[in-house]
């Protein structure tokens, strides 16, 4: 499950190889994380830039905010091969794209390279998306988050109606054959 990922000493890692407007907001979703961490768990989120996780590393779990396009990290944590792709415009989750700038992703993945920790993706498909995270309560005593969850704006309206898709790995950090 997701909250896996906020485990073993974990970081922030906040995107900022967007445009203006995506760092902004990519930055106001690192500080809204922090601060309800230290609010709910009673602890400190180390924050770092993509930039200055590159340079000088983590040994932990990452929560990695952004989308391939927009933080600079993206490749180094989550290889090519992951069943999950997050970037400007869209969502890859096995052979399925799903399309849109209101796009949210929460996920699990393991860290490339890296046997004992975790990646959390707190992605968007853009500004839209990362505002619509607002919405999810990952700390929150009792919200169970599965392994993936990607949904868009109509979940403002129409609740579970806006879940594009929603699941568990299989044991081989793979979507399952059933495709979900």
């Amino acid at each position: 499950p997701f909250k896996r990922a906020f485990e073993q000493g974990f970081a922030l890692v906040l995107g900022t190889a967007g445009d203006d407007e995506e760092d902004r907001e990519l930055a106001a979703r690192a500080r809204a994380l922090a601060g309800e961490w230290a609010y709910r768990a009673n602890g400190r989120a180390l924050q770092l830039t993509d930039a200055e996780f590159l340079q000088r590393g983590h040994d932990g779990n990452l929560i990695l905010i952004g989308n391939a396009d927009t933080n600079a990290a993206w490749d180094q944590l989550i290889g090519p091969d992951a069943p999950l792709r997050v970037e400007r415009g869209g969502v890859r989750l096995g052979p399925n794209l799903h399309t849109g700038d209101d796009l949210a992703v929460l996920a699990v993945l393991p860290r490339r390279g890296d046997a004992e920790h975790l990646v959390g993706v707190v992605g968007s498909s853009g500004p839209v998306g990362t505002r619509l995270h607002a919405v999810s309560a990952p700390f929150t005593s009792g919200v169970g988050i599965p392994d993936f969850l990607i949904f868009d704006g109509r979940v403002l309206q129409d609740g579970d109606g806006g879940v594009r898709a929603a699941g568990f790995w299989d044991h081989h950090w793979r979507l399952p054959s059933d495709g979900r």
